[in-house]
């Protein structure tokens, strides 16, 4: 078993999470970009008003939920997926 881990498993992983890993998440990071047209960049100033302004409404949301709520709502139109997010 212990020949098994050494030999096998440990330089296996090593591959897969210092290489593959690393690859697969800078592509993946770049995919969604350029599939959402950098919406991550876009709404960044839409971002700080929402997190930097106090709420005023009765509910109990957040405002980092109403940031998530609203990249979501974003998403759903650059992909194409209806999105009923609130009333």
């Amino acid at each position: 078993m212990d020949w098994l881990m050494t030999n096998l498993i440990d330089p296996l992983t090593t591959v897969i999470y210092n290489y593959v890993l690393c690859v697969l998440l800078v592509g993946a990071g770049l995919w969604f970009t350029i599939r959402s047209r950098g919406l991550q960049f876009r709404l960044f100033t839409r971002m700080i008003k929402v997190v930097t302004q106090p709420s005023t409404s009765h509910h109990l949301v957040c405002a980092v939920c109403e940031v998530c709520m609203s990249v979501v709502y974003c998403l759903c139109q650059v992909f194409g997926i209806a999105a009923h997010l609130g009333n």
